[in-house]
């Protein structure tokens, strides 16, 4: 009776852990097809995301089979589930490595094709979309699963659209539809089809792949979308009444009430293409009021195009941006949401741009008007009479006269200000013509800027611009004349020497810049506060000078303003940011000793450091210009002596008033990085 007491226990103990593992892997199973139910319906519902949590659950199940049950014949399941379950948390990364670690465990899983599939799906979402054709063109040829090979090539078809290359993924769509078997991707693939041949202009192809969508066993959503696609190729082909017609009675039809918005949109647009302008609004703010309609792709749609209307043919800005502004609130899948979101940042720019000229403008004006019509002055030709006036008089009046000529506007002021007026007038053509479409008006301001006589750096730039857009509009005449113009103000012109010989030499860039780093490099010696206004500047923002500006600034705080903590965080930005700079080994080394002296300073008052180890008052000469310090820094002994002659109670006061701020900030990296001198630089 034992015997066989102990044998039924041992086949309970086996069937309860075999239960175990396979209701573990069950539940993983059941998390993962719920997490893709929930992805796949996020894709057809309004503005929706989808929860991951499903698959976070059943990538820990799948965990616990490989790390409890290591013989289960669950297992490359369990991890076929936690590499794909990656892909849909877009843990792209851990998903390659999951893939690969199922290759090189089970070669000879029954799973290896279907995860070749996602394999490549990995590389196209991690940014290598060749890679992932290159491994799918590869995989393809071996696949006996149809449905899997289909699959394939619809993907690669998808790549291949992604990558603007219409041809490729046409050929790729049609074979998808070649392969053998039912598939839900045959209509999805020659549904790109027609849609890449309307894209290309091709009506007759379009409209003939079109009808071909409906030879495929295809869900009611396709059949929605294949009958907007027609519309919208009857549309862009011209035939507008047949398109009305077609649209009107299916706004009739109670069967097509699940896309009524998408219908009046086409309709709306049909009015606006045939300039209609007051019926295509009425449509188009019809629709963005209709609440059935809210956070639908076609009201978003419709408020793109209302807000190119006011753009286009009402030269209402503020009203249009309004518009291009609320496109992405109401549904982020729109088509247009990028070209919205850039068409705000130009009506930004526009008004940026406007505001400049309402400044430059009259003052512009005032000048020219003096310059092209002086008032007759008397010219004083008469010497200072010096006759019976004493020398305190005499000086009186030169001081008198010399604040006379103070407060007169200086020409470089002059020049200032007409070099933003033309620059603004120059980028208003620009917006003019490259993104606003309004040719004559762009134009208009480039004849301004070019037939102007005084204080101008634009005009060979707007001869070159008038030329350009002489030569694409087929005027050889205007643009022969343009080129003869630009010739004659200036045959060296660099814009000249492109149009003769394709390649044009511009001016070094970063001039600026570099002008502003030698300023500040000169006022070192004798002006280190100016010097460090001037660095911080070029610390603030993206320049070949920003590294060495940095370090500048912490040589500066260290040598010259005795600033402990400062010095501390100057030099730790030049090691943490600018790591190829230099003077980074310089900083780092200045780091260690610094750092050190900050902490010596909190030792009790007994413990305080030698006087000659307070702070290092000199950079040695092999490394000044390692930060770019220039060689007319002051000597390093009569430095030295500046520092010894300066009180000892002065000098360990600022230092530990320094040591104390730096410590007390120690720890808080929170509150330093807020605080951190280098506003733009990524750790």
């Amino acid at each position: 009776m034992r015997r066989i007491e102990k044998i039924l226990l041992l086949l309970t103990i086996t069937t309860v852990m075999s239960c175990a593992y396979y209701n573990t892997f069950y539940n993983a199973r059941l998390y993962y097809e719920m997490g893709i139910k929930d992805y796949r319906e996020s894709l057809t519902k309004t503005n929706a995301t989808y929860t991951k949590k499903n698959f976070d659950i059943a990538i820990e199940k799948s965990e616990r089979i490989l790390a409890k049950y290591p013989d289960s014949k669950y297992i490359d399941d369990a991890q076929f589930i936690i590499a794909v379950s990656n892909y849909y948390k877009e843990n792209y990364r851990k998903a390659k490595k999951e893939i690969e670690t199922f290759f090189n465990l089970y070669p000879d899983s029954e799973l290896k094709t279907e995860m070749d599939m996602w394999y490549g799906r990995v590389f196209w979402k991690m940014g290598n979309p060749e890679m992932a054709i290159h491994h799918w063109k590869q995989m393809a040829p071996e696949v006996k699963d149809n449905e899997l090979k289909s699959e394939m090539f619809y993907s690669i078809g998808e790549v291949f659209e992604e990558l603007n290359k219409s041809d490729s993924a046409i050929y790729y769509y049609d074979k998808t539809t070649k392969v053998r078997g039912g598939s839900e991707k045959h209509g999805l693939a020659q549904y790109h089809i027609a849609e890449l041949y309307l894209k290309l202009g091709d009506m007759d192809k379009a409209i003939d792949n079109i009808e071909k969508v409906g030879q495929f066993n295809i869900s009611d959503e396709l059949k929605q979308k294949r009958q907007l696609l027609l519309l919208k190729t009857y549309r862009q082909a011209g035939e507008y009444k047949k398109a009305e017609k077609t649209i009107y009675k299916k706004l009739n039809d109670e069967k097509n009430k699940d896309f009524w918005d998408q219908l009046e949109l086409e309709l709306a647009l049909i009015f606006k293409d045939q300039g209609d302008t007051a019926s295509a609004m009425s449509r188009f703010k019809s629709i963005v009021d209709n609440k059935t309609y809210a956070k639908s792709i076609a009201s978003a749609s419709a408020y793109y195009h209302i807000g190119m209307m006011f753009l286009m043919d009402f030269h209402r800005y503020d009203a249009a941006a309004k518009n291009f502004g609320l496109v992405k609130g109401e549904n982020k899948n729109c088509e247009y949401v990028f070209d919205a979101e850039q068409r705000v940042q130009q009506l930004k720019r526009f008004e940026k741009i406007n505001a400049s000229l309402l400044i430059t403008k009259p003052v512009v004006r005032e000048i020219l008007t003096n310059l092209n019509s002086p008032q007759e002055i008397e010219i004083d030709t008469v010497a200072l009479d010096t006759t019976l006036k004493t020398q305190e008089e005499i000086k009186q009046e030169l001081e008198a006269d010399q604040a006379e000529k103070v407060t007169k506007p200086v020409q470089i002021d002059t020049l200032k200000t007409f070099e933003q007026y033309y620059n603004a007038l120059y980028e208003m053509a620009e917006l003019y013509y490259f993104d606003f479409n309004f040719q004559d008006s762009a134009k208009y301001y480039l004849r301004e800027i070019a037939a102007s006589q005084y204080f101008n750096p634009f005009v060979e730039q707007s001869l070159y611009a008038l030329y350009y857009i002489s030569d694409l509009e087929k005027d050889i005449n205007l643009a022969n004349f343009y080129k003869e113009t630009l010739q004659e103000k200036n045959p060296d012109s660099p814009y000249l020497s492109f149009l003769e010989t394709g390649k044009v030499q511009l001016p070094e860039t970063n001039e600026t810049e570099k002008l502003t780093f030698q300023k500040a490099e000169s006022y070192i010696p004798d002006k280190p506060d100016s010097a460090i206004i001037l660095f911080k500047q070029l610390a603030e923002y993206e320049n070949p000078y920003q590294g060495k500006s940095v370090a500048n600034i912490a040589w500066l705080m260290e040598n010259e303003k005795y600033d402990l903590q400062n010095s501390i965080r100057w030099y730790q930005v030049v090691a943490d940011s600018f790591p190829n700079e230099e003077a980074a080994v310089l900083a780092k080394e200045k780091l260690q000793i610094l750092n050190a002296l900050a902490t010596s300073l909190q030792k009790p008052p007994e413990e305080k450091p030698a006087k000659d180890e307070v702070l290092p008052a000199t950079v040695p000469s092999d490394t000044i210009s390692a930060i770019g310090t220039p060689a007319e820094l002051p000597d390093s002994t009569n430095q030295q002596k500046a520092i010894e002659n300066i009180p000892d109670s002065i000098q360990i006061e600022k230092v530990k008033e320094a040591g104390n701020d730096a410590v007390q900030n120690k720890g808080n990296s929170e509150e330093n990085e807020k605080t951190m001198p280098v506003k733009n630089i990524k750790k």
